[in-house]
């Protein structure tokens, strides 16, 4: 069987208990992650470094970094 996580936004800016409820299931299962946007997948001291996270159009917005959580 394949999984599928879906998460609103991955960012270092968002490090909430969603974000801690994600990092608990991909320990225990594997599954393909979507979210609207993602820079966490590129910061080096993130465990979602180096991961394939589909994301939509917003992540190339130019406000996309700064523009959640404010």
């Amino acid at each position: 069987m394949k999984y599928a996580l879906v998460h609103e936004w991955l960012t270092p800016k968002a490090t909430g208990g969603s974000e801690l409820v994600v990092k608990e299931i991909l320990q225990c299962i594997d599954a393909d992650i979507y979210a609207l946007i993602d820079f966490e997948s590129v910061n080096p001291d993130s465990y979602l470094y180096s991961r394939t996270i589909g994301t939509t159009f917003l992540q190339y917005f130019p406000a996309a970094r700064n523009g959640v959580q404010k």
